[in-house]
C-alpha cells in the first residue's frame, strides 16, 4: 500500500508535469496595415490584449502590405507558422514563423494563385498541421471569373468564392493549388474545429442575394475530407458574421465570430454541435466599440509559460519595432519631399563655409563641416562640430564650437580642442551627475584617414561655469598605452571634482554607446549585439548601431535607434538590450536618426525617410515613444553644395537635438521648444527651433523662417516680417500657414528691392506637395512680374526701394486665376502656374542675387561655385506689414 504522503507527492508531480495551457487570439485591427495583434485568456471568455494593444509584427510583403485574418498553426517541432491576407486584389498570401511570437523569420509572399491570371483575390487563408499526412494544409477563398457560373453575382461586387488549397512540409516547396471545397454557393472564411467525434469544417455562406451571411458545419474524417452534409445555420438569424475561429473550452465547443455589420465580436457554445447558446454577453473582448476592436483571427492553445513571457517581455521586444504611421509617397524631385511643414519652424544657419571669406567662416576656409552636437550649460547653448579641409575623416581637421544665449545669435566658431589633438566623434558633451560639464573627442593617433572602428582613445576637458575651457587630458589612452605626445591622463588632474566627472563619463554606458560599434566602451560594457556570435545567423546586422540615438520612454525603458533604423530596447539602463531589429515602417537610409522626449512629454523622431538621398529632413511625433505619425518637414529647402568632397552627401543630415545627458536645464526655452542641429551638404551647420507641441494646426498665425548665415529674418508679429539678405547663393524666407481655402484674399504693404539688385518673391502655395500656383516677383530692375501658366509676364513697373500696397485675389476654381492689385488698382489677372484645389501658405522670399533664384521645386546642383557666390552680396531688404489673409 502506498503511504498517503507519498501518494500526494506523486499526484502533485504528475499534475506539475502536465503543461498548463492558455488561449491565444491572433487578430488584426482596422484595415490590417499595422499587423499582428495578440490577446490572451485563461477561460476563453475574458480576453486581455497583450503589448497594450500594439502590433507584434508589421507587414512587409505584398503590394498592399496588409496583415489581415492571421491564422496560426503549431508544428510538431514547436514552431508556430502564420499565414495572412496580404491585400485586397493580390494572388498571394503572407507567411512568417516564430517560436515565441516576438522574434519572427523574414516574411515572405506565397503566390498560391499565380497560375490563375484573372483571379480577383486570395482571402482569409487558414493553416493546420495534418499529423496523419505529416504536412501543413493551407486553404483560402478566391474568386476566378467565369467559374461556377451557377452562383455568379450572388456575392457583393461580383465575387463568387470557392475554397482552394495547397500543402507543404517546409514552406519552400508547395503542392499545386487545387479546389478544396465547393458547397454549391459562394463560400469564405473556413476553419476547422477539432471535436471528440472528429473534425468539423466551419464555413460562411457569403451569399448576399438573398442575404445569408451565416455559419454552417460539415463533418470530415480528415482535414482533406470528404466533407459531409452541411448543418443548418447556427449563428444568430439576421446577424452578418465573418471570420469564425473555434476551440474547445472545458466540455464546451466555443465558436467566435466577427459580427462585422454590428462592429462587435460574438461567440456561441455547444456540447453536441446541434444546440447552440449565444454567450456573447459573457464575453469580454478588448477595445470593443472602438476603431481598435478585434477583427478576424485565430484562437489556439499555447503553453501558459509562453503567455507569461509575452506579458513580461513581449512589450519590450515589440516596442523595439518603432511604428511609423503611413504617409504619402516622398517626392524626390523636391527638397521638402512634398511634405507639409512643421508649424513655426525657425531655421537658422549657425555656420557657413567659405574659402573666399575665411574671416566670415572659421579662419581657414575648411569646407567639410559635419557631426554637430548640442548642449545647454550655464545659460548658453553650445554647438560643436567637426571641421575638415575638404573631405570626410581626413587630415587636416579639428573640432569647433559656438555658443548662443538664445539659439538665434551665435558666437564666431572657436576650437573645442587644439587642431592635431582630436578626431571627430558622434557627440561632444556630457553633463556629469556631479554637475561638471565635459567636452570630449577622439584622440588623434596619426594623420591617416580616420575609421570609425579604430576610434576609442579619448581626450577630455572641462567647460567651466564661466564658459572658459579647462586643460586637455587623455580620458582613454591608446591600446598600447599613453604616448609621450599625448595629453596627461585625467587622473593626474588636481581637481578631484573633474576627476570624478571623468569617471562618471567612462561609466555612462548609454552615452558612450552612441559612438559606432561601441568602441568607447570596455568589452564587458558593450551591448552583446556587437558580437557576431550573438546573432542567430552568426553575422552582425549590416551597419548595426552606428551614431545611435537614445531616449527614455515614460515606462523607464530606453529606446536606441542607429543608422539604417537598427532599433533595440533596454529596461536596465543599458546593461542588456533586446535583439536589434529594423522596424518595417521606419524607412530610412544609412543616415542618422534622432529621437527625443520633448518638453511637453511627447516624443519626436527626425530622419530622412528615403532609401538614399539625405532629404527631406522629416519629423514624426507620438505620445509614447513607440507609435509615431503626422510626418512633416523640419526645413523645406537647402542651398547648393558649393564644395564637393569625398563622402560629402548633399542634403540635410546628421541631426542631433539636446541629449538627456547634455543639459543643465538653465535655459527654459530649451525645454519649452524642440531644438535640433544638423549639417547641410556636410559643409554648413544649421539649427532649428520648433515650438511645442510639434505639428501643423495652430490657434494663431505663426511664421516659418529660413535664415542663411548672411541673412536675417525677423518675424515681428503675425502681420509683419522683416528680411535682409546678403546670401548670394540662396534666399531668405518667411512662410505663414493658414487654413486651407479654395478662395483667398491676401493684402500687405511691402518694400521693393533696391535698384539693379536682388528680387522679392510673394507666393501662395498649396499644402502637401508644396505647389506654387500663385507667383509674384518684384525685381531690382523695377518690374513687377507674375507667373502666368508656364511663363513670367510683366504687370508693370515700380520705383525701387519704395513701398507698395499689394493685394492678391486667388480662386482655385472654376478658372484657377489670381488678380493682382497694386496700390488699390488692378494691375492684371494671371492664371495659376500649376493646378491647386486649395491654398494654405504665403511665402515671402528675398534674393540678394536675382540670378540665384532656385525655386523650391528644383533640387540643388552639386558644382564648385565661383567666388561671386562665396562672399556676401550687396544687401537686399524687404519689410512686409499690414498682412491680412481672408478666406473668401
Amino acid at each position: 500500500m502506498t503511504p498517503p504522503r507519498l501518494l500526494v507527492l506523486i499526484l502533485a508531480l504528475l499534475a506539475a508535469s502536465v503543461a498548463r495551457a492558455d488561449y491565444l487570439f491572433t487578430y488584426f485591427i482596422q484595415n490590417g496595415a499595422d499587423g499582428l495583434h495578440l490577446a490572451t485568456s485563461k477561460d476563453g471568455y475574458t480576453w486581455e490584449k497583450l503589448n497594450r494593444g500594439r502590433s507584434y509584427l508589421t507587414p512587409t510583403v505584398g503590394i498592399s502590405k496588409l496583415m489581415r485574418d492571421p491564422s496560426v498553426a503549431r508544428g510538431p517541432d514547436g514552431t508556430y507558422h502564420m499565414v495572412w491576407t496580404a491585400g485586397w486584389t493580390e494572388n498571394d498570401i503572407g507567411y512568417a514563423s516564430t517560436r515565441d511570437f516576438i522574434t519572427w523569420t523574414e516574411q515572405k509572399s506565397i503566390a498560391v494563385m499565380a497560375h490563375e491570371p484573372t483571379v480577383r483575390n486570395t482571402w482569409a487563408p487558414e493553416i493546420v498541421w495534418d499529423d496523419q499526412r505529416q504536412h501543413f494544409l493551407i486553404f483560402w477563398a478566391s474568386t476566378i471569373p467565369g467559374k461556377f457560373s451557377e452562383t455568379a453575382n450572388t456575392s457583393e461586387s461580383g465575387y463568387n468564392h470557392r475554397l482552394y488549397c495547397t500543402t507543404t512540409k517546409d514552406f519552400q516547396t508547395f503542392t499545386p493549388t487545387r479546389l478544396f471545397y465547393d458547397p454549391g454557393f459562394s463560400v469564405i472564411d473556413a476553419t476547422f474545429l477539432r471535436t471528440r467525434a472528429g473534425l468539423q469544417l466551419i464555413v460562411k455562406d457569403e451569399t448576399v442575394n438573398p442575404p445569408r451571411k451565416h455559419l454552417q458545419l460539415a463533418a470530415a474524417p480528415s482535414f482533406e475530407g470528404p466533407f459531409g452534409q452541411l448543418s443548418a445555420p447556427f449563428t444568430p438569424p439576421g446577424v452578418w458574421v465573418e471570420g469564425p475561429t473555434a476551440v474547445q473550452v472545458g466540455e464546451d465547443y466555443v465558436v467566435y465570430y466577427d459580427a462585422y455589420k454590428d462592429r462587435h465580436y460574438g461567440a456561441l457554445r455547444s456540447r453536441d454541435l446541434r444546440t447552440w447558446e449565444d454567450v456573447t454577453a459573457r464575453m469580454h473582448f478588448p477595445d470593443e466599440g472602438t476603431p481598435q476592436r478585434m477583427r478576424h483571427g485565430t484562437v489556439i492553445e499555447v503553453p501558459a509559460e509562453l503567455v507569461a513571457r509575452l506579458k513580461a517581455a513581449g512589450e519590450i521586444a515589440s516596442a523595439a519595432s518603432v511604428q511609423i504611421a503611413p504617409y504619402a509617397k516622398i517626392d524626390l524631385t523636391r527638397t521638402d519631399g512634398g511634405l507639409l511643414p512643421a508649424r513655426g519652424a525657425e531655421n537658422i544657419a549657425v555656420f557657413r563655409a567659405s574659402r573666399a571669406r575665411t574671416d566670415l567662416a572659421e579662419g581657414k576656409g575648411y569646407t567639410y563641416n559635419h557631426h554637430p552636437d548640442l548642449a545647454v550649460w550655464q545659460g548658453r547653448y553650445y554647438l560643436a562640430w567637426d571641421s575638415g579641409a575638404k573631405d570626410e575623416d581626413t587630415w587636416p581637421a579639428r573640432e569647433l564650437y559656438s555658443t548662443s544665449p538664445d539659439g538665434r545669435t551665435w558666437s564666431d566658431p572657436q576650437e573645442l580642442f587644439p587642431e592635431g589633438v582630436t578626431t571627430p566623434m558622434r557627440l561632444y558633451f556630457f553633463l556629469a551627475p556631479g554637475g561638471r560639464m565635459l567636452a570630449f573627442a577622439g584622440l588623434r593617433l596619426n594623420h591617416e584617414e580616420t575609421e570609425e572602428a579604430a576610434k576609442g582613445p579619448l581626450v577630455v576637458r572641462e567647460i567651466r561655469a564661466d564658459h572658459t575651457l579647462g586643460q586637455v587630458y587623455t580620458l582613454r589612452p591608446p591600446a598600447p598605452g599613453r604616448r609621450p605626445q599625448d595629453p596627461p591622463a585625467y587622473t593626474e588632474a588636481t581637481d578631484a571634482g573633474f576627476v570624478a566627472a571623468c569617471r562618471e563619463l567612462l561609466a555612462a554606458r548609454v552615452t558612450l554607446e552612441t559612438q559606432d560599434y561601441g568602441v568607447l566602451l570596455d568589452p564587458e560594457q558593450r551591448s552583446r549585439w556587437h558580437t557576431a556570435s550573438a546573432w542567430p545567423d552568426g553575422k552582425l546586422g549590416n551597419g548595426f548601431w552606428k551614431a545611435t540615438t537614445f531616449y527614455h520612454r515614460a515606462d523607464g525603458a530606453i529606446v536606441g535607434i542607429g543608422k539604417a533604423g537598427w532599433t533595440s530596447v533596454s529596461t536596465d539602463e543599458g546593461a542588456t538590450w533586446s535583439r536589434p531589429v529594423i522596424p518595417p515602417t521606419l524607412h530610412t537610409n544609412n543616415a542618422k536618426v534622432w529621437g527625443q522626449r520633448t518638453g511637453d512629454g511627447r516624443y519626436a523622431l527626425v530622419y530622412n525617410p528615403t532609401a538614399r538621398p539625405r532629404y527631406p529632413l522629416a519629423i514624426v511625433t507620438g505620445d509614447d515613444g513607440i507609435a509615431f505619425g503626422d510626418m512633416r518637414t523640419v526645413q523645406a529647402r537647402f542651398a547648393n553644395q558649393r564644395y564637393p568632397g569625398i563622402n560629402k552627401n548633399t542634403g540635410l543630415q546628421y541631426m542631433r537635438g539636446i541629449a538627456e545627458w547634455a543639459t543643465d536645464g538653465s535655459i527654459p526655452d530649451a525645454k519649452n521648444a524642440f531644438w535640433l542641429s544638423y549639417s547641410a551638404n556636410k559643409e554648413d551647420i544649421w539649427i532649428t527651433r520648433l515650438p511645442l507641441p510639434i505639428g501643423g494646426a495652430t490657434a494663431r498665425p505663426i511664421w516659418n523662417t529660413y535664415q542663411p548665415k548672411w541673412a536675417t529674418v525677423r518675424a515681428i508679429d503675425a502681420t509683419q516680417v522683416a528680411i535682409e539678405s546678403r546670401e548670394p547663393d540662396d534666399c531668405a524666407e518667411a512662410v505663414q500657414l493658414f487654413a486651407p481655402t479654395p478662395r483667398v484674399s491676401v493684402s500687405m504693404t511691402i518694400t521693393t528691392p533696391p535698384a539693379g539688385i536682388g528680387a522679392v518673391d510673394v507666393e501662395l502655395m498649396t499644402g502637401a506637395g508644396g505647389g506654387r500656383p500663385v507667383r509674384l516677383r518684384l525685381v531690382g530692375d523695377g518690374f513687377l512680374r507674375a507667373g502666368d501658366r508656364d511663363k513670367m509676364v510683366e504687370l508693370g513697373q515700380f520705383a525701387p526701394g519704395t513701398t507698395l500696397k499689394l493685394r492678391l485675389e486667388a480662386h482655385c476654381a472654376p478658372r484657377a486665376v489670381f488678380s493682382v492689385y497694386v496700390n488699390d488698382k488692378l494691375a492684371d489677372e494671371a492664371q495659376f502656374a500649376e493646378p491647386a484645389a486649395a491654398l494654405e501658405r504665403l511665402a515671402i522670399r528675398v534674393w540678394a542675387r536675382a540670378d540665384a533664384d532656385r525655386p523650391t521645386a528644383f533640387l540643388p546642383a552639386t558644382a564648385t561655385v565661383g567666388p561671386e557666390f562665396d562672399q556676401p552680396a550687396a544687401a537686399v531688404s524687404c519689410r512686409m506689414t499690414d498682412l491680412k489673409i481672408e478666406a473668401r
